[in-house]
């Protein structure tokens, strides 16, 4: 059973962002092709899905400027409890802004694991992580048991840097014959519509609901985008 927690309604700062996470699900990861389903601020920000909802892409989205990585360690605490909960999950994605430069190995790589981390900055991040999940869970410290769970999941979360502004992710997505001879301006206004609708989307209240499984959602909340 999986029950829906810690809804929210962002500023339009956030809301920016979280729509530029939605428009690289759909038009930039790997396994674009794969989704069917969007669910907005249902099992986190954007939250992918395949037509029968037997995997999930779910998607953390953290716009602040100048993320430090005991920051980036405790946003991913919805993640990981997502990712140990029962939810079908194909992968977990923090989507950032570019880092301070000296955190990272690479720094030009726009999708990466925790190993393109510092060594330093990993423990930094790590902790971050502990520390926000216990203090979610009322816990002095997270326990060992905990602990590797954290590991697992660390192995596998990938970090994904905005590379663009919203009417690029729009560009992405459209299929006019000669993108180039649209205007600027009316991709923005692509991006303001798409954003204006998730955002619509994050008022439908179901904070509290348990369900058995993701298709439970479909059609009953209307948290939801088909693409």
């Amino acid at each position: 059973m999986y029950t829906v927690r810690n809804t929210e309604r962002t500023n339009q700062k956030a809301s920016d962002f979280e729509t530029k996470s939605l428009l690289y699900l759909i038009a930039v990861d790997r396994d674009a092709d794969e989704i069917a389903f969007l669910f907005i601020d249902c099992f986190n920000d954007v939250t992918g899905a395949n037509t029968g909802c037997s995997s999930l892409w779910d998607v953390q989205s953290k716009g602040v400027s100048s993320l430090r990585p005991k920051t980036l360690g405790a946003s991913l605490v919805t993640l990981f409890q997502n990712h140990q909960s029962a939810l079908p999950l194909s992968r977990s994605i923090l989507f950032i802004p570019k880092l301070k430069e000296g955190y990272l190995i690479n720094e030009s790589l726009e999708v990466f694991g925790l190993d393109n981390f510092q060594d330093k900055k990993q423990s930094t991040l790590r902790k971050g992580l502990q520390e926000e999940y216990a203090s979610r869970e009322g816990l002095v410290k997270a326990t060992p048991e905990v602990d590797v769970a954290m590991a697992s999941f660390l192995a596998g979360v990938r970090f994904v840097v905005a590379s663009q502004e919203g009417e690029g992710y729009v560009r992405d997505i459209v299929e006019f014959k000669d993108k180039n001879i649209k205007s600027d301006e009316l991709y923005r206004e692509i991006f303001r519509e798409i954003r204006d609708r998730q955002t619509a989307l994050k008022n439908i209240c179901i904070e509290g609901e348990t369900i058995s499984s993701p298709a439970e959602m479909l059609g009953t909340t209307g948290v939801v985008f088909d693409i």
